[in-house]
């Protein structure tokens, strides 16, 4: 179920850098190129916010939507907390799905903006999927992160998914997960259309994830 929290697009200013010519460059045109890539981004990211008890069930759902990914496609998967062995019978069932799901096990919101950064540069195994998994738990080096930090992330994160989505000619998908009081202080509405932020306690399954990607074009 979709979250009831009011959507109002803060008086943010987003840092996007437009490619130009600066002796042609014209504002107007500038302002409108900028708001078709706020626009499109809206269309590609999946917001879902959880109460701090239940990382383990959103975990799980995350987890399956990674492997429906992998079946056609690379995806990649962002998590503080290593994944738990894999039963067997899993194993056998999506083996040639597993090969296309990486895992990066990073707990500083610095090194994540560094490995988004890094995605910009791929040619090759470029994702279709990207996870963020538990965004309000990753720090800068002094153990904190002030929400100006998780906002310059998601503002990457954009930016990397328009570059990714480019390369691929086709729409990259991201979905990133947080506590409530995180969702709560970060303007993710720049981010995220209405219909594409979601609350980890009203969720069914897996399954309301996948319909929710699967109307995000």
């Amino acid at each position: 179920m979709i979250t009831n929290r009011k959507m109002t697009l803060p008086m943010v200013r987003y840092q996007h850098k437009i490619e130009r010519d600066d002796e042609n460059y014209n504002v107007s045109t500038g302002r409108k190129k900028a708001l078709k890539v706020i626009k499109n981004v809206r269309r590609s990211t999946l917001l879902i916010h959880r109460h701090q008890d239940n990382i383990k069930r959103l975990h799980d759902s995350l987890f399956e939507v990674a492997i429906k990914y992998a079946s056609t496609g690379h995806v990649l998967f962002f998590t503080i907390k290593k994944v738990e062995r894999v039963s067997d019978s899993a194993l056998s069932q999506f083996s040639d799905s597993f090969k296309n799901i990486v895992f990066f096990y990073i707990q500083s919101i610095d090194k994540l903006l560094e490995k988004l950064i890094d995605l910009q540069r791929w040619e090759n195994c470029l994702p279709q999927m990207i996870i963020i998994e538990s965004l309000d738990d990753m720090t800068n080096a002094e153990g904190v992160c002030q929400v100006s930090q998780h906002t310059s992330l998601m503002a990457c994160l954009a930016d990397t998914v328009k570059v990714i989505s480019s390369k691929l000619e086709s729409n990259c998908k991201c979905i990133v997960t947080m506590n409530d009081v995180t969702y709560n202080e970060i303007p993710f509405e720049m981010f995220a259309r209405e219909s594409c932020v979601l609350n980890e306690a009203t969720l069914s399954g897996f399954t309301e994830i996948m319909s929710v990607l699967a109307e995000m074009t």
